[in-house]
């Protein structure tokens, strides 16, 4: 099992969205995201809120800059020894010249984020395009100085894409396919343990309806935990469905339900060094999310 990660993280870089594949620029639009969630059962529950935004800086002489900022508040009533109130937040800025890319970052998820510098993970990923067209390779080193699996140690990847009218896919993690006028479907895979699978049906007007099967592996920093080395991981695998509705101008709200089978919540030094694992017991959930693209048409294509 650790070859077959190790084989998938020299292949992709795990912090990269599917999306930045196919636009290595980052993309022209802005873009802002905001989201509720909420969920609970057998004496714990969650809240969570969120919001995300990116925007274009525009040019410094054949560079292209994007900046992106992310903030998130998870708070939990929970036995145990898991922070009532925890943090996840972070900004990157990414650059892009003809076929060459970079993109610098910072994060802290914690109960107190940047506190200290063991609350910080600060990440550097450098692109060349060695191909162009509907086939894609990309070259590649990555850096992150906390992620849960190797940590501190920059390695290079390979990556493989291609894009067309019906299907993208990008080994070995990611793959939309169109099923007909209506119909889409997903995987995606983020090493360690992140996982999504989904299939959408798509109406006139850009509303759809879908349903997810995903699985998350987050990390957290604690500011004051007496060993440095030691993080603590939170896991989850739910099944949602998901209705999104465009109101214009560029917005779209989505709303979902679903069921969170599987949640707990360890220590260790790394993702697969698990400690005082402490299980919450299945629960229901329910959120809502906003997202402004402005200018944005209806995806029509995939």
């Amino acid at each position: 099992m650790r070859l077959v990660s190790l084989l998938l993280i020299l292949l992709a870089p795990a912090f990269c969205p599917a999306q930045e594949i196919f636009n290595p620029a980052g993309g022209r639009r802005s873009a802002f995201e905001s989201g509720f969630d909420y969920g609970g059962g057998s004496g714990a529950f969650y809240r969570e809120s969120r919001f995300s935004a990116a925007s274009p800086l525009g040019r410094t002489g054949p560079w292209n800059f994007r900046l992106a900022l992310h903030g998130a508040h998870l708070h939990s009533v929970a036995d145990g020894y898991l922070p009532g109130g925890l943090y996840r937040v972070g900004t990157a800025v990414s650059a892009a010249k003809g076929r060459a890319g970079f993109k610098l970052g910072a994060r802290s998820n914690s109960d107190r984020p940047f506190g200290s510098p063991d609350t910080a993970d600060f990440s550097g990923d450098f692109t060349y395009v060695i191909s162009t067209g509907a086939y894609r390779v990309i070259a590649g080193v990555n850096y992150s100085s906390r992620r849960s699996f190797l940590p501190g140690l920059p390695f290079p990847y390979l990556l493989y894409s291609y894009i067309s009218d019906k299907i993208q896919f990008a080994l070995p993690f990611f793959l939309r396919a169109r099923l007909g006028a209506r119909w889409r479907l997903t995987f995606a895979y983020i090493p360690v343990k992140n996982g999504r699978a989904a299939i959408r049906y798509e109406t006139p007007g850009g509303a759809f309806t879908e349903f997810e099967l995903s699985s998350q592996l987050e990390q957290y920093l604690p500011y004051r935990r007496p060993d440095k080395e030691q993080r603590l991981y939170r896991s989850r695998a739910s099944a949602a469905l998901r209705r999104g509705i465009p109101l214009g101008r560029g917005f779209t709200a989505e709303v979902q339900a679903g069921y969170a089978f599987s949640n707990y919540y360890f220590t260790g030094e790394k993702y697969d060094d698990v400690n005082a694992r402490t299980s919450l017991g299945p629960w229901p959930f329910a959120g809502v999310n906003l997202k402004l693209i402005p200018g944005a048409k209806p995806d029509s294509r995939l």
